[in-house]
Formats: C-alpha cells, structure tokens, sequence
C-alpha cells in the first residue's frame, strides 16, 4: 500500500483489486490447460470421444480463453481510470497544502 503525497490517502479498492486480478491472471495465465478431449479419452480405457464432443471440448476452451482476455482488457482500463482518479486526487491534496502553506504564513 502506498500515500499519496503523505496525506495517508490509500489507493482506492477497484484499482487494488483490478491489480491483484492482473498480478494472479498473470501467474496463472497457461498454468492451466484444458486437455484435449481425445487424448483425455484415451487416458481411460474404454472411452471413446466423439466429434461433436472435441468440437464442443474446443469451442469451450477457446470461449474460456476469450473471456480471460476480456477480464485482463477490464481490469487494466479500471487500473488507467483510477490512475486518472488517483492523480486529480494528488492535484487537490497538492493545492490544498499550498492554500494552508499560504494561510498558516498570513
């Protein structure tokens, strides 16, 4: 965790969360392998797979695969916004400290 400016101002929960998803999505991306529904069939004796089962085997997978890569896409635009977020909060906290500097001299 971290303070901006010193102000104790601790990073909003989305972009803390939107982090730890990327963080783990990234340790985990391709760790994980859906088999082959052929060679999974093949691993026990006496089962067959057919056809239409690989093809529904594959388009889940590549479905699965699709929707990882939205979630990363998400979780790095909510990263960029509150980034946005964070900096327009160390603007004001930055002009408000000036404004107290200015009073406290006066």
């Amino acid at each position: 965790m971290y303070s901006l400016g010193g102000y104790g101002v601790k990073p909003p929960t989305p972009k803390s969360v939107a982090a730890k998803f990327l963080e783990q999505s990234a340790n985990g991306q391709n760790s994980t392998k859906l088999d082959d529904p052929v060679t999974a069939g093949e691993a026990h004796t006496g089962w067959a797979v057919s056809a239409p089962n690989s093809a529904c085997v594959t388009a889940w997978r590549h479905r699965l695969h699709e929707l990882g890569a939205s979630a990363r896409t998400a979780a790095g635009a909510i990263t960029e916004s509150m980034n946005d977020y964070v900096g327009t909060d160390t603007s004001i906290a930055e002009a408000l400290r000036k404004g107290a500097d200015a009073l406290e001299g006066a």
